[in-house]
C-alpha cells in the first residue's frame, strides 16, 4: 500500500448517467463498481479524490481489473498501489478517463438500472460515459 497523497476532495459523490451515483456494493478488493440512485447518506457512494490521480473509497482505489487496458475491463476497487490502472481524472468534457490508457469509465450497454456495472471503454462522448463531482 502506498502512502496516501493529500485528498483534493473528500466525501464527494461521483454522479453519472441518468443522475445515478458510482458505488461499490461492498468495500472489498475486487468489487466491480456500478451505478445506483444517489443517496447522500450511503457511505458506498462517497469518494475521495487525491492529488496522485487516484479516486478512493476508504483505503481502496478505483482500479482496472488485472491492470488491463482492453475495452470491457471491469472497473473495481483494489488496494492502492500507485500503478497506471489506478489513475483517473474527470476532464472538462465530464469523461472519467484513465489518464494512462486514455479510455473512459463506461456504464455497460448504457444500462440505467440500479446495479448496472461500470467498465473501461474507448471514449466516445456517450451519456453513459459522463461523470461529475457532487459535494
Amino acid at each position: 500500500t502506498t502512502t496516501a497523497a493529500p485528498a483534493v476532495l473528500s466525501g464527494v459523490q461521483v454522479v453519472g448517467y441518468v443522475d445515478k451515483c458510482l458505488y461499490a456494493a461492498a468495500n472489498t478488493a475486487g468489487q466491480q463498481l456500478a451505478i445506483r440512485t444517489c443517496d447522500s447518506k450511503v457511505a458506498s457512494q462517497r469518494w475521495q479524490i487525491y492529488t496522485d490521480g487516484t479516486i478512493r473509497q476508504d483505503k481502496l482505489c478505483m482500479d482496472l481489473a488485472n491492470g488491463s487496458s482492453a475495452n470491457g475491463t471491469r472497473i473495481q476497487l483494489a488496494a492502492c498501489n500507485g500503478n497506471a490502472a489506478q489513475q483517473f481524472l474527470i476532464n472538462s468534457s465530464y469523461d472519467m478517463v484513465n489518464t494512462v490508457y486514455g479510455k473512459c469509465a463506461d456504464v455497460i450497454d448504457g444500462n440505467t438500472a440500479n446495479g448496472a456495472k461500470v467498465q473501461l471503454w474507448d471514449c466516445n462522448g456517450a451519456g453513459h460515459q459522463k461523470w461529475m463531482i457532487r459535494g
